[in-house]
């Protein structure tokens, strides 16, 4: 198995998925090119994680698939911008999982003032602030207005995420990319909270 932070794939399964790459836009490209590329007319894009699309990403390997008509709706429509900020930041799958430091939360590690560690101590702070803005690049890029993020993670939780202390101990915060994304003006949504998300999108058409 390769280091967690290598930013290449550590196993067999994740380079036959994923044609791995060590550089951010083969990534990038090799994750629009498994679902529809956004589309270019003018409609609000939702930048959306790539492991609710079904996509397996997270650190243990797996996906969290959305199984939602709302979900595959939009992506139809080619109004999904799928990313990872974990993976555009280098990130291997599987990797060590990461947790938020002392009950802080993402906004505090845009701020120089908390830090993100793995299981085994390493301060991995600075990759997760690089995908982060890898993330707001994306949603800028395709104008989202609008995130639809897996909750709990320390990049994309947005009601809630973990303690810090690797004891599945939850406690309401956001992640790093959630937090920096709001602060940019688009709105972050966990997926419980899909049903308020698309009555926006409605009343916006």
């Amino acid at each position: 198995m390769t280091d967690p932070l290598a930013g290449t794939a550590s196993t067999d399964m994740g380079d036959a998925v994923f044609g791995w790459s060590n550089t951010r836009a083969q990534r990038e490209r090799t994750l629009r090119e498994m679902l529809l590329e956004p589309d270019t007319r003018n409609m609000d894009r939702i930048l959306v994680s790539a492991c609710l699309a079904g996509l397996p990403v997270r650190y243990d390997g797996s996906a969290k698939t959305l199984a939602d008509s709302l979900l595959q709706t939009w992506r139809d429509e080619g109004r999904l911008v799928v990313v990872c900020p974990e993976v555009a930041a280098g990130f291997s799958t599987p990797r060590r999982p990461a947790e938020i430091q002392l009950r802080r939360h993402g906004g505090d590690v845009l701020d120089g003032t908390a830090s993100i560690c793995d299981n085994a101590g390493v301060d991995v702070t600075a990759l997760f602030v690089d995908g982060a803005r890898h993330a707001l690049e994306q949603a800028q890029a395709y104008d989202c207005r609008y995130a639809l993020l897996a909750d709990g993670s320390p990049s994309c939780g947005s009601s809630y995420i973990y303690d810090g202390m690797f004891a599945g101990i939850r406690h309401a915060a956001s992640g790093v990319t959630a937090a920096l994304l709001e602060r940019h003006g688009i709105r972050v949504f966990a997926p419980d909270r899909i049903d308020e998300l698309a009555a926006l999108i409605d009343c916006d058409r």
